[in-house]
């Protein structure tokens, strides 16, 4: 029969080692809820990060479309001031570079904005419809406009732009809907 002592110590190390049960099972689950909250941290974080780049890709496209846009339309200025110069008219003849919002516009931000597209883009498809794109932007537009059959060589040469155009466009949709 077990003495009172006895009792006392069984009853002291029974409750002993429930507490250190008790506080080794809390203190692996406080570890794995930390470990899970970390992990949810760490996706939020890539998923923050890959949105950023996301947005990234999407204005500097938007503004080297934008930009390209500008060089052409600066180009379709310098065509129409020569067809005057020439003798030619152009019903918007009388415009100014200011009118077409251009007058801070350069070669240089474009060149620099096909960098930005050749670093942040993440397929080849989309690098290669750019330098295409960017490559055809002023080459189109060397016509001679003495040329008896200027307007056919312009039109073909606009069209030809807005293809490489639509070619960087639809590269671009389908990089980012990957």
């Amino acid at each position: 029969m077990p003495t009172p002592v006895d009792a006392a110590l069984i009853a002291g190390t029974a409750g002993i080692l429930g507490t250190l049960i008790t506080g080794t099972v809390a203190l692996l689950v406080q570890r794995s809820n930390q470990k899970a909250e970390l992990r949810r941290r760490e996706i939020d974080a890539e998923e923050r990060a890959r949105t950023r780049f996301h947005e990234a890709r999407l204005r500097v496209y938007a503004e080297f479309l934008e930009a390209v846009s500008k060089d052409g339309r600066i180009a379709l200025r310098k065509i129409t001031q020569e067809r005057q110069a020439a003798g030619g008219t152009h019903p918007r003849d009388s415009l100014s570079v200011d009118e077409y919002g251009l007058a801070e516009h350069s070669a240089q931000i474009t060149q620099q904005l096909l960098r930005e597209v050749q670093l942040i883009a993440m397929s080849a498809e989309v690098r290669e419809a750019a330098e295409e794109l960017m490559s055809i932007r002023w080459g189109v537009f060397v016509i001679d406009v003495g040329l008896e059959n200027f307007h056919d060589l312009l039109s073909e040469a606009l069209e030809e732009l807005q293809r490489k155009r639509m070619a960087f466009i639809e590269a671009a949709h389908r990089e980012i809907a990957v």
